[in-house]
This record gives structure tokens, sequence and C-alpha cells, in this order.
């Protein structure tokens, strides 16, 4: 079967073009529905919405916030047949469309959002966000009881985002580098660097040259979840792969790692400006 190739998957009159890979770091197949276009951060990252099996392979299932316009990854083994994947799309058929059509609803429902009122999602609690327009010498934004309150001179959707992620990155850089000390001697004896970013995809990441990256967005989950999602990285500078030895550390160290993970699935589209 080629690298790349191209299906078209039918259901209810409407047509779904998926875009096919073998992925040689794949040990299953996995389906992914996301936007074509995601620059203003309403994509979400890694949230599992379902498993299935054929034969010995497990397939999961990703989901992703989307725009109306979305496209479909399938990417999979290279020992899997063209057929096994083109049968495992048609079974999940009626996934793919609820997911698509959940996707263009809250999108529009997210459209124009961060006004007064508005909720947002900091640690893992739901705060309601209050403007305070003014001509202040600095934009700022403070914790105040049940409230996110956000003081600036343009209301405008476009300053809002930009005061309030930089209030969230910035949150995210003190409160992960602090929790990634308290448990970095405890997982790893390895040297390590921490970067912070906005990947599309990953809530984490590790790399071979010890550089361990995490989103910024997980200032917005539980601090559990944020504590699993920096153990996990932690743990992969010992193990580099998802073994049974590399969870086994996983859980040494984390509790809650189901939690966390269901967490994930169930709220990962909410995490986003």
């Amino acid at each position: 079967m080629p690298t790349q190739s191209e299906y078209t998957l039918h259901y209810h009159e409407r047509q779904y073009p998926c875009c096919l890979q073998a992925n040689r770091r794949n040990r299953s197949i996995k389906i992914k529905v996301e936007p074509y276009e995601a620059d203003d951060g309403a994509m979400a990252c890694d949230g599992f919405s379902g498993m299935d099996s054929i034969g010995e392979e497990q397939i999961d299932l990703f989901s992703a916030t989307a725009q109306p316009g979305c496209q479909i990854h399938v990417s999979f083994p290279p020992r899997v047949s063209n057929k096994e994947v083109i049968q495992v799309i048609e079974q999940h058929a009626t996934w793919i469309h609820e997911q698509v059509k959940q996707f263009s609803r809250d999108q529009k429902s997210y459209r124009g959002r961060l006004k007064n009122g508005c909720h947002l999602l900091y640690l893992g609690k739901k705060y309601t966000l209050l403007l305070w327009p003014g001509n202040y010498a600095s934009e700022e934004v403070d914790v105040m009881g049940n409230c996110i309150c956000c003081r600036v001179e343009d209301i405008g959707p476009d300053n809002i985002r930009k005061v309030l992620k930089s209030w969230y990155q910035q949150e995210a850089r003190t409160m992960i580098e602090s929790r990634v000390d308290q448990w970095a001697d405890k997982v790893t004896r390895k040297f390590f660097r921490v970067r912070f970013g906005e990947p599309k995809t990953r809530w984490g990441s590790c790399s071979q040259n010890g550089i361990v990256r995490f989103h910024w967005k997980l200032v917005m989950a539980p601090r559990y979840v944020m504590d699993y999602v920096i153990i996990h990285e932690l743990a992969h500078l010992e193990r580099m792969d998802h073994s049974t030895v590399f969870w086994a550390l996983v859980r040494t160290h984390c509790s809650r790692v189901d939690d966390a993970r269901q967490w994930l699935k169930q709220n990962s589209h909410k995490m986003r400006l």
C-alpha cells in the first residue's frame, strides 16, 4: 500500500475525504478529525473518544475541536492492509459523522464568546470572565473568587484573547515548572530542559535529546491532570516507549492516571480561548 493515499467515506448522502498514511511509529490504527485551520487556538489535543479492536490491533479514536471544514487523518502500521484500514473507517462512520457535526456546533458557539459573563477553565474549575474596560497603564488579569477579571482598554475579542493568552501562558510556566521541580528527582535522574508551546495534537512531548515540552493550556486542567502529563513526559526520559515498564513507572508516581485520561477525554474540547 502507498505511504499516503486517499479514501472517501460515504455516509447518509455525505462525503468525507480521508487521508490515509502509513506510519512506522504506529502500533494501532488511529483516526483523527481535525480542522483545516487552527490559527486562533481553537483546536484541542488528544481527546480519546472511543476504542475498538481489530484482530490484535488496538484502534484509538482521537477527537479534536474543529471548524466547519474538517479533515480526517487515518494513520496505521505499515503491516495493516488497505482493506483493513477502510473497513475500520466504515465501521466508525457514525462516529466520524457525529464528530464533524459536534465540532461545527462547538465552533459556532465559540465565535465571539470572549465577552462579559462567558466561562473559562482554570485549574479544572469554571470561572466567569469579568471585563473591566478603562484607561489602564497595563492590561492585567486577576482571579477574584469565582471570576477571572480582565482589565483591558480595548474590549475587542482579539485583544481580550491576546491578554488572556499571555496570562494563561505565564501561569502555566510558573505552575508547571514548579510541579516539574517537585516530580523530577522522583521520576528520573537524567538531565532535561523544559520548553512550552502550543502543539496541535499533544499536551506534552519528550525528545531523545532531553527536551520536555508542555502545552500552556494544561493550566486549564486540574492539578492532578497536570501532574499526570508531567510524570508521563518525565517517564519518557527513562523509557522512550509506551511499554508495560513505562506505564508501571508512571503509575508508581501517579495514582490517578485513569482519572486524568478520562478528564482529558471529556474536557479537552473546552480548553481553549
